[in-house]
C-alpha cells in the first residue's frame, strides 16, 4: 500500500473521492469523515479535531505543555474558560504575587482566556472580586515590577499584593 495523505486513496493514491458520511462521535472530540475512491472503490476514514482558532490553539498548547504545575490558579482559569471540571487539589485562587503573575501571563498568552474573564469571575466570589480588580492588578504589577515576566518566583510587589489580598 503506498504512503498516502488522508484525502487520497490508500490503495491507488488518486484524489478522486466521494464523501460517504460525516460523523461526530458523542464521546470523542474529533470529526470522522468516510470516503470512497471513485476510481477503485477503496474506502477510508479521516479524523479531524475541530479547531477553535489556529492561533488560539497554538497559544493554548504552548501554555499547557510549558506549564510546570497544572494545579495552580492559572490552570483553574483555563478550565473555567473551557468549562472543564477542576481537579480536587487545585489551588482555588491566587494566593500570592507569583500565582497572580501566572494568571496574568495566561491571559496575555491565550487571548481566548483574556476575552472570557467573565467565565472565570463565575467560579466563586473571590474570583469575581479579583476579575473586577483585574485592570488595576495588572497595571500595578507592571508599575511595581516591570520585569515580572522574567522573574516569576521572585517577584516583589507589595502594593499589588495588598490589593490582591483585599480582593480575597
Amino acid at each position: 500500500m503506498p504512503n498516502h495523505l488522508p484525502d487520497t486513496c490508500g490503495k491507488c493514491g488518486c484524489t478522486a473521492r466521494t464523501l460517504l458520511e460525516t460523523r461526530r462521535p458523542r464521546r470523542q472530540g474529533h470529526i470522522r469523515r468516510r470516503y470512497r475512491c471513485d476510481f477503485c472503490g477503496y474506502k477510508w476514514s479521516t479524523h479531524e479535531v475541530p479547531a477553535i482558532d489556529s492561533v488560539q490553539q497554538q497559544e493554548l498548547m504552548t501554555w499547557i505543555f510549558t506549564s510546570y504545575n497544572n494545579n495552580r490558579p492559572a490552570a483553574k482559569m483555563l478550565r473555567a474558560v473551557f468549562g472543564q471540571r477542576d481537579s480536587d487539589d487545585c489551588v482555588d485562587y491566587p494566593l500570592d504575587i507569583d500565582h497572580l503573575a501566572e494568571c496574568i501571563l495566561l491571559a496575555e498568552k491565550v487571548s481566548l482566556v483574556a476575552h472570557n474573564l467573565e467565565k472565570v469571575s463565575k467560579i466563586d466570589e473571590r474570583w469575581s472580586r479579583i476579575i473586577t480588580a483585574w485592570p488595576q492588578l495588572c497595571s500595578l504589577l507592571e508599575e511595581e515590577a516591570p520585569a515580572w515576566r522574567r522573574s516569576i518566583g521572585t517577584i516583589r510587589a507589595p502594593r499589588t499584593l495588598a490589593l490582591l489580598r483585599s480582593c480575597l
